[in-house]
């Protein structure tokens, strides 16, 4: 309705696309590469991709759940390396990266935020930085 008004008001008609309600090709292969993966629990995702790190054993499996909440997909096949931007491109990492300060009770600062390269990675890594930096 407010569409039709604005147009009335203005002459111009309203740019119409259908764009937003399709996925992009990146976010289509990511969700199609979850798909065809084997599901880890937190245990079996932690001995995979981060045993002998360092990393607190509860770290990874509670980003991952922060994300499956945050995002509403499932990261039960995800493996650090993957570009969680494909996930879903109309999410505003912004908002992400201010649960992840609330959930885990630290500072991201907002240069390691721009330099955020996409991955699962990269997230738990600001985690584990920004705990150390916290004495935590």
């Amino acid at each position: 309705m407010l569409v039709l008004i604005e147009w009335l008001r203005t002459g111009e008609p309203p740019e119409l696309s259908l764009l937003p309600l399709y996925a992009s090709r990146q976010e289509r292969d990511f969700h199609r590469t979850l798909r065809s993966r084997r599901k880890l629990n937190d245990e079996e995702f932690y001995d995979a991709f981060y045993a002998g790190s360092g990393i607190p054993r509860h770290l990874p499996g509670a980003l991952r759940k922060m994300l499956d909440d945050a995002l509403g997909i499932d990261f039960g096949a995800l493996e650090p390396s993957d570009n969680l931007l494909n996930a879903n491109e109309e999410v505003d990492w912004a908002d992400v990266f201010w649960g992840i300060e609330k959930e885990f009770q630290i500072v991201i600062p907002p240069e390691r935020q721009e330099a955020f390269d996409g991955t699962f990675d990269a997230l738990l890594q600001c985690i584990v930085s920004g705990r150390a930096s916290e004495g935590k």
